[in-house]
């Protein structure tokens, strides 16, 4: 009992930080995360279930190695490349921080991918690149963690999907 609360109040603080404008968190719905048996992107990014997209290229801003630490009060860069398998009018982030098996959603300041440089309408076999601006909060606690990415397409299929360990520190 003892080993889990930490992990509670790390839930509470993001759950009110998210301030509930998003989804609301499914906390019966549990991850199990075997970093090392899924497909790697590269060293530091591993594909967990890409369906109507490929993935080209990640990086993100001062990460090379993993995990990626993001220090609190600075903004990240991501910069996505990736090859779509279907035609649609809409790409959308979705993020979420895995917390004791639990992924905790995580708001972007835009989810948009057609307003962060992918030129929409997008037709399959189309690569496409989007910046997306990672911004680390004072407010977060300082906790490793990982952090799902998936982008989705206007059927709400999961166009890439991947994983990366981060770690948050002040």
């Amino acid at each position: 009992m003892i080993k889990i609360v930490p992990y509670l109040a790390i839930l509470l603080l993001l759950f009110t930080r998210i301030n509930c404008r998003r989804q609301n968190i499914d906390f019966s719905r549990k991850e199990e995360i075997n970093f090392e048996k899924l497909k790697s992107v590269n060293d530091i990014y591993k594909d967990c279930g890409s369906e109507t997209g490929s993935i080209n290229k990640i990086t993100i801003t001062d990460c090379t190695q993993a995990p990626c630490t993001f220090i609190k009060g600075n903004n990240y860069t991501m910069d996505l490349e990736f090859t779509s398998k279907v035609d649609t009018t809409k790409v959308v982030n979705h993020v979420y921080g895995i917390v004791a098996k639990i992924p905790v959603p995580f708001p972007l300041p835009n989810d948009n991918g057609c307003t962060l440089g992918i030129s929409c309408p997008v037709k399959s076999g189309d690569s496409v690149k989007e910046s997306v601006t990672l911004p680390v909060l004072q407010e977060y606690p300082k906790i490793s963690l990982f952090v799902k990415w998936q982008v989705m397409d206007e059927n709400k299929k999961q166009m890439i999907c991947f994983l990366f360990p981060v770690s948050i520190k002040s």
